[in-house]
């Protein structure tokens, strides 16, 4: 079992401070990005940025306008004030109703983004602009209905809301953060939303501090949890790696990228990723769990308990470190010691099914049936649709002389899986015989 990120990731709204771009000439979809100042009272403004996408209609993100007691919008010299807004904090999203705006609506991207095309962003960074800046998409990532857009195109605090657009000037999504460890990892909301809160007739506006869900810590993890998103996940890890090389994270986010992969190539190359992580950061209990866990698939059976116990020693707190270290004991042999690690890694981490039905199976080793069945109860406790584990449990109540359980543990069994039921009450049936 390995622990899938860091806790030193962040990311940096697009809000309220000052940076140098890069100005270029306005071309057409420039003439639809607009400026957003969101007044916090007691003289604090917000300043962010916003695409026109309808008659008086300006989107941005909801937290530019988050806590405002008033907002308003300008292209060049001209201001002009918001009268209502209505938000969707899930999305990151804000649609604001600007009466008397005489802007054109965006064009909206008539194909769908992909990765590798060629993309421009817009926006007011630090008040100033329209900026722009060209790149590429480097990700999709599959979220709530939709794709959040990862490029590589240089963006700047104050961009949030400012549209990304493709070469044809069509609207794909709003710039809302940038990944704080890398200067090329940008991630903006898709157009799809913002057409879902405009055809929204509930949504309303929601006068709040609050953060989004998109700048939630642990967004990426969010995403990444999502197994339709491992491409995404695995080019965002390669991005990072390449434009932060020394940056211990880099490197244990890319090593975790390459977790679905299990063939000896691929958990050589995690190996040596999270080698290099520690190489940086020595001190982080999370990548030495994970070395021990890769090691362990390889049958380097010393080095996989060197590196669960220096996780440990790091953080004798680390209920996931103690689970599997007891996991590994108890494939070479060595029983006693396997049953003290799990029990310790249960007191701290109680809700691992895991982690009881490994106990089970090191209680059934060391002959005390009647423990094991404990242990495999609360294990199906917490997952009652294994199978297996109901198989694990029949057996040892057949061994523990439980009638009552053995015949629940393999009434159970026969709805999940007769044809297991089946062969199992034939082997207990021969070894009654015997």
């Amino acid at each position: 079992m390995t622990q899938r990120f860091s806790n030193h990731l962040f990311f940096v709204i697009l809000t309220c401070w000052v940076t140098a771009g890069h100005s270029q000439e306005t071309p057409f979809p420039a003439q639809s990005v607009v400026k957003v100042v969101a007044d916090q009272g007691y003289g604090s403004l917000r300043q962010g940025s916003g695409v026109v996408v309808g008659a008086g209609l300006v989107a941005t993100n909801a937290h530019v306008t988050a806590g405002a007691i008033s907002i308003s919008v300008s292209s060049g010299s001209r201001t002009w004030l918001v009268l209502s807004r209505k938000d969707d904090l899930h999305r990151d999203l804000s649609i604001l109703v600007v009466p008397g705006l005489p802007l054109s609506a965006a064009l909206i991207a008539t194909a769908d983004p992909i990765v590798g095309q060629p993309i421009t962003t817009i926006g007011f960074p630090s008040g100033q602009g329209p900026r722009i800046s060209a790149g590429k998409i480097t990700g999709l990532w599959a979220y709530l209905g939709a794709e959040v857009l990862q490029s590589d195109a240089i963006t700047f605090p104050g961009s949030s809301g400012g549209g990304l657009f493709d070469a044809n000037g069509g609207l794909l999504g709003l710039t809302t953060f940038i990944f704080a460890s890398s200067a090329a990892i940008h991630f903006s909301v898709p157009v799809r939303w913002i057409h879902d809160l405009m055809d929204d007739p509930a949504a309303k506006a929601v006068n709040t501090s609050m953060a989004t869900d998109l700048q939630m810590p642990g967004f990426i993890d969010t995403l990444a949890s999502n197994p339709v998103n491992q491409p995404a996940w695995d080019a965002f890890a390669r991005v990072w790696v390449q434009s932060a090389p020394e940056d211990p994270d880099a490197w244990f986010a890319y090593a975790n990228s390459l977790e679905p992969f299990q063939d000896v190539a691929r958990i050589q190359e995690r190996i040596s990723a999270y080698n290099r992580s520690l190489v940086l950061r020595e001190n982080s209990p999370k990548v030495w769990n994970n070395l021990g866990a890769s090691l362990q698939l390889l049958n380097r059976f010393k080095e996989a308990e060197a590196a669960y116990r220096q996780a440990l020693v790091l953080n004798p707190r680390y209920g996931l470190a103690w689970l599997n270290l007891g996991a590994l004991l108890m494939e070479i042999w060595r029983a006693g010691e396997a049953s003290e690690a799990l029990i310790r890694g249960l007191d701290l981490q109680p809700d691992s099914a895991e982690g009881w039905e490994h106990l089970g199976e090191v209680q059934m080793s060391l002959n005390r049936p009647s423990e094991a069945v404990r242990y495999y109860r609360t294990a199906l406790g917490l997952s009652p649709f294994r199978a297996e584990w109901w198989a694990d449990l029949a057996r040892a109540c057949d061994k523990a002389r439980d009638e009552p359980g053995l015949k629940q543990a393999l009434e159970r069994l026969t709805a999940l899986d007769a044809t297991q039921a089946n062969a199992l009450a034939k082997e207990l049936k021969r070894h009654t015989k015997r």
